[in-house]
């Protein structure tokens, strides 16, 4: 049976890439709610794999939840290469 960790995220630095995609834009948004006084940093490409739209959107709602929220949000536009 595995052992669960309790990892301690409060006041640290979190990178979370493909921030404007479904899976990484709900962990951002659930970070921002749940994690107090950490900076949040965003990477995505912006690819057009799907919508880019959709993506656009999804940045503009974390930036919105950002301003209610006790941790701070970084967004950068690129590739992790």
């Amino acid at each position: 049976m595995m052992k669960k960790q309790h990892i301690e995220l409060h006041h640290s630095v979190i990178l979370v890439t493909g921030a404007a995609g479904f899976i990484g834009s709900y962990l951002v948004l659930r970070l921002l709610r749940e994690i107090k006084g950490s900076t949040v940093i965003g990477v995505d490409n912006i690819n057009d794999y799907y919508d880019v739209h959709l993506k656009y959107y999804r940045l503009r709602l974390i930036e919105e939840a950002s301003q209610h929220s006790e941790s701070t949000w970084r967004f950068i536009k690129g590739t992790i290469v």
